[in-house]
């Protein structure tokens, strides 16, 4: 059983079998000879110590024994973004159909408590690839979804964009409208459509907003949305721009080009569209995820080999920041 220590205490103040030292900052366990008996742990113990009836345990980072467990538990704030899909496939013809922009990676913020010594899993999504839906991100429960790729300007090729956290925007066509995806609500939102005839591709949705339509030239990619929760003001998971050159939106979109201009690492913008050429124009691949943990400073992670991430102090607190990979992570 992990015990959940009052917040604010005051020195001498009981719970369970535990006394608070004011002057430590710390709680001491009570032993049964009274509660004039107190247990001053040992720093820095090894695995398997033993100390007046209790054993430390390394994975947990607990003295524990047969009746209760000393644990802490830290108030988080978290973004978890996914990554970005993949702008659509340019015509090999000057004059023919362009590719979509890619939709932004699903975008969800959070907060929570953390157990200290426990393991949480922690997953970045990588941007897709042309004509590749991005990849799913994950951490403390909450999983938004890949990016939709843009449709696919390639005779043959799918028009429509792919739905996603947001959607992919719709593939020009000389005699159709591609559609654009859809997105999650609460995550992201659709991509823009084609023009129906003037080969000019809808841009992929953003988290703040959908994607343009390709009436007026390629269209924009939807807008993503600012979060502060490095300490700056930072915009995440704009939309891929529709080909024949429609930009990127704000927050990592890449902009339409020959071929696509990739979206940004670590902000799930999606991939802009290729334009039509000469030779087949790839999309852009869409921007990688991330994961961001504010927890009080003081507090670090260990995280499995799996994970890269980099660790900053602001305002207080610790702000992890997760950047690829999938494992494990403690706090502590």
């Amino acid at each position: 059983m992990a015990l959940d220590f009052p917040d604010s205490p005051v020195d001498g103040q009981l719970f369970e079998r535990f006394v608070y030292s004011s002057a430590d900052s710390i709680w001491r366990a009570v032993t049964d000879s009274g509660p004039g008996g107190i247990i001053d742990f040992p720093n820095s113990p090894s695995n398997g110590d033993t100390y007046s009836g209790f054993t430390y345990s390394a994975t947990k980072g607990l003295w524990t024994n047969s009746k209760q467990a000393v644990s802490r538990s830290y108030d988080i704030d978290f973004l978890v973004v996914a990554g970005g899909g993949g702008g659509g496939r340019g015509e090999n013809n000057s004059a023919g159909d362009s590719g979509g922009g890619g939709g932004a990676g699903g975008m969800l913020s959070d907060s929570g408590t953390l157990t200290w010594g426990t393991s949480y899993l922690v997953t970045v999504g990588a941007g897709g690839a042309s004509n590749t839906s991005g990849n799913d991100s994950s951490f403390f429960g909450t999983s938004p979804t890949g990016g939709g790729d843009g449709g696919d300007g390639q005779s043959g090729g799918a028009r429509h964009g792919a739905s996603g956290g947001s959607g992919g925007g719709g593939a020009a066509d000389g005699f159709s409208v591609g559609n654009g995806g859809s997105g999650i609500a609460g995550q992201g939102n659709a991509g823009g459509r084609s023009s129906g005839g003037n080969r000019r591709a809808g841009g992929g949705g953003g988290a703040g907003g959908t994607g343009a339509t390709g009436d007026g030239g390629g269209g924009a990619g939807g807008v993503g949305i600012s979060s502060s929760i490095t300490g700056s003001a930072v915009f995440y998971a704009g939309g891929g721009g529709g080909g024949n050159n429609g930009s990127g939106g704000t927050g990592g979109g890449g902009s339409a080009g020959t071929p696509g201009n990739d979206g940004t690492a670590n902000t799930g913008g999606g991939g802009g569209g290729g334009n039509a050429s000469g030779s087949t124009q790839p999309g852009g691949q869409g921007g990688s995820g991330v994961v961001i943990v504010k927890v009080p400073e003081g507090q670090t992670f260990v995280a499995g080999p799996g994970l890269s991430y980099s660790e900053a102090i602001s305002g207080g607190f610790n702000i992890v920041s997760f950047t690829a990979g999938s494992d494990f992570v403690t706090v502590n």
